[in-house]
């Protein structure tokens, strides 16, 4: 009979012992994100080409992704020159391809090439408005098409129901697609 419990109890503590181990619940460590896995979530993302000039340490043309924003490339441009007006570019801005950022230097004025252009895949309703010639009907037209069609280059706005060549003509210098 003590055989028997000996045996049972050896058993038991076995089962047990694999049971434990079994449903035992394994040290997941926090996942580390690098800082590039946060800048470039995807290798899959559109590659777009950005001109960067003045205050900047290293400016010319650089390839992007389309997702990332001003500061990104300011960053990649080896950062703002000491002497630079950092508050004269929306760093939190989106890019577009073709692009010209200009980063002016302390007392500098506005120049035209800081001005930005209107992405007619990204924008919303508010900013398509402040195009010429488009109005809230007109921008949701733009949207809806885009929602089908995603816009390959800026004449393709011409597509979009209401808008002819001389509204095209009218705002060509201020899209990108």
């Amino acid at each position: 009979m003590k055989k028997k419990i000996i045996a049972i109890s050896i058993f038991l503590i076995i089962v047990s012992s694999y049971a434990w181990i079994q449903l035992k619940p394994e040290p997941n460590p926090p996942r580390v994100l690098e800082f590039a896995e946060v800048i470039r979530p995807s290798d899959i993302e559109d590659v777009i080409y950005v001109d960067i000039r003045g205050a900047v340490m290293q400016p010319g043309v650089y390839k992007v992704l389309a997702t990332d924003r001003v500061f990104q490339l300011i960053h990649r441009a080896g950062g703002f020159h000491p002497k630079a007006l950092k508050t004269s570019v929306n760093q939190a801005g989106f890019l577009f391809d073709g692009d010209v950022i200009e980063v002016l230097f302390e007392g500098q004025e506005h120049s035209p090439l800081a001005t930005s252009k209107v992405s007619l895949n990204r924008a919303d309703q508010a900013t398509l408005e402040t195009l010429p010639g488009i109005g809230p009907s007109t921008a949701l037209a733009i949207i809806k098409y885009r929602e089908t069609t995603p816009f390959s280059k800026p004449e393709d706005l011409m597509n979009v129901p209401g808008i002819g060549e001389k509204t095209f003509e009218n705002l060509k210098d201020q899209i990108v697609p």
